[in-house]
C-alpha cells in the first residue's frame, strides 16, 4: 500500500533534522506515493496471466471465426466463378453455332456463284467453239473454191 501525502510529510519533517534531507528523500523513494507505483505481487501476476489466457482464448475464437468466414467466402466465390464460367461457355457455344450457320450460308452462296461463273464460262467456250468451227469451214470452203478454180 502507498504512503499518503500526510504520512510522507510527517516522516520527512521528523527524520530530516536527524539524518538530513538527502537521506530522507532517498528512503522515501523506496515507498510508493501512489498505488500504481507498488511492486507487482504474485496475485497481480496470476491475475495478469488469467487475463492473458482469457485474451488468448478470445483471440483464438476470433481467428477460428475468421477462418470459417474466409472458407465460406472462398466457397461462395468458387461457386460464383463456376456459374460465371458456365454462362460464358454457353454464350461461346451459341456464338460458335451462329458463326457456323453464317459460314455455311456464305459457302452455299459461293458455290452458287461458282456454278454461275462455270455456266457463263461454258457458254462463252461454246460460242467460241462455234465461231472457230464456222471460221474453219469458211476457210475450207474458200480453199476448196480456190483449188477448183485453179484446176478449171
Amino acid at each position: 500500500m502507498a504512503l499518503s501525502e500526510k504520512s510522507r510529510n510527517a516522516i520527512y519533517r521528523t527524520l530530516t533534522p536527524i539524518t538530513g534531507e538527502e537521506a530522507v528523500a532517498e528512503m522515501l523513494s523506496f515507498f510508493p506515493s501512489r498505488d500504481d507505483d507498488m511492486p507487482a505481487t504474485r496475485a497481480d501476476l496470476e491475475l495478469t496471466r488469467a487475463e492473458l489466457r482469457t485474451g488468448l482464448a478470445e483471440l483464438r475464437t476470433e481467428i477460428s471465426d475468421l477462418r470459417t468466414e474466409l472458407r465460406t467466402e472462398i466457397s461462395d466465390l468458387r461457386a460464383e466463378l463456376h456459374t460465371e464460367i458456365a454462362g460464358l461457355r454457353t454464350e461461346l457455344h451459341t456464338e460458335i453455332s451462329g458463326l457456323r450457320a453464317e459460314l455455311h450460308t456464305e459457302i452455299a452462296g459461293l458455290r452458287t456463284e461458282i456454278a454461275e461463273v462455270r455456266t457463263d464460262l461454258q457458254r462463252s467456250v461454246n460460242r467460241l467453239l462455234v465461231w472457230l468451227v464456222a471460221t474453219i469451214i469458211a476457210t475450207a470452203g474458200v480453199a476448196v473454191g480456190a483449188a477448183a478454180q485453179l484446176t478449171a
